[in-house]
């Protein structure tokens, strides 16, 4: 249970930083936020909706069938994105000094923004957040609600609506430009 713990962690945050990645080299630094709000918007429309489907997909089918579905889509879609995804131009910036000078890199840069204080409160608070959303939307919440009388099924569609609110609040939060220090926009 661990291990595919792991596993399903590992995969996710590579895909979420992936995928903010791409945004960022397709569209550009001044349009990031927009793109990873539209991102982590999908996001959360994917966890409102899963549980449903997966539910819905159980009755049918059973669970072995299921994640080997599961894999074979993952499976085509990384051929898919091996041949027809390409960067729209090279990535600029190596780092000389091999894998050492990459880490220092790095790590100057992550201790760069360390410095920065609002920084720190706005990381605090998303994970509270975000850590409350996950327990809730995940774990807790279908369990609350089923204590207090509503099935199982029902329970699961209530505890996705917030992954509904946080869909909405990814897609409205997010500015599309870049503010430069002055205030005025680039």
């Amino acid at each position: 249970m661990l291990l595919s713990q792991i596993i399903v962690a590992i995969g996710s945050c590579t895909a979420f930083v992936g995928a903010g990645y791409i945004g960022g080299q397709w569209f550009g630094m001044a349009r990031f936020g927009f793109m990873f709000g539209l991102v982590a918007m999908c996001s959360a429309l994917t966890s409102a909706f899963a549980l449903n489907v997966v539910e819905a997909v159980l009755g049918s089918v059973t669970w072995r069938t299921l994640f080997n579905v599961y894999g074979v889509i993952g499976i085509v879609l990384l051929g898919l994105s091996a041949v027809y995804i390409r960067n729209p131009a090279p990535v600029a910036g190596g780092v000389d000094g091999g894998i050492g000078g990459f880490l220092a890199s790095v790590i100057g840069d992550i201790v760069q923004v360390a410095r920065i204080g609002h920084v720190w409160i706005a990381s605090i608070i998303g994970a509270a957040q975000f850590g409350i959303l996950l327990a809730l939307g995940v774990v807790w919440m279908p369990k609350l609600l089923m204590v207090h009388g509503l099935s199982q099924s029902a329970a699961a569609f209530v505890a996705s609506s917030l992954w509904l609110g946080s869909a909405a609040g990814n897609a409205v939060s997010p500015r599309g430009r870049y503010i430069s220090r002055s205030g005025n926009g680039r």
